[in-house]
């Protein structure tokens, strides 16, 4: 940081002597959540009806090809629930990356909140074929055992 301290302010962000050590990123104590809150826009709804299935599924496909899901549980589900679950993932989306379901610590079952994410990356799939595939991939997670664990899907 002694650089900085020599440097023209107007010139320090053409210095190179920023790493990860001396960059920090945080919120003021008085930062108010509420205030930028009605500037999110809600999410689309898929409601129980649509999917055919014990759970709805809210959606935003802004940063398609690459989405992740959150699956919301009513309570822990493990690793054989998770696999067929990714069987079904696999067969019903094609020509994509599907990231293994795991929770926050990468574990093949559900975290202390009942959740699991994954990771897809469609890549030059057609947009509305991805989303036919996704919608039937849950559909039929709806039908299976494991489907009556879940609550809700958030795909974003």
């Amino acid at each position: 940081m002694e650089a900085f301290g020599k440097c023209e302010l107007r010139k320090c962000s053409e210095l190179d002597i920023w790493n990860n050590e001396n960059i920090e990123f945080g919120w003021c104590t008085d930062f108010n959540a509420e205030n930028y809150t009605p500037y999110l826009k809600p999410r689309n709804i898929y409601s129980k009806e649509q999917v055919g299935a014990n759970f709805l599924i809210e959606y935003d496909y802004t940063l398609y090809p690459d989405l992740t899901f959150t699956i919301c549980c009513s309570e822990k589900i493990l690793e054989d629930e998770i696999e067929e679950i990714e069987k079904i993932l696999s067969a019903s989306i094609k020509d994509t990356y599907i990231s293994e379901l795991t929770n926050e610590e990468d574990k093949k079952e559900s975290d202390s909140n009942n959740e699991i994410i994954a990771i897809l990356d469609f890549q030059d799939n057609d947009f509305e074929t991805s989303k036919r595939q996704i919608l039937d991939a849950f559909q039929k997670i709806g039908q299976i055992p494991v489907g009556n664990k879940i609550d809700r899907i958030i795909v974003e």
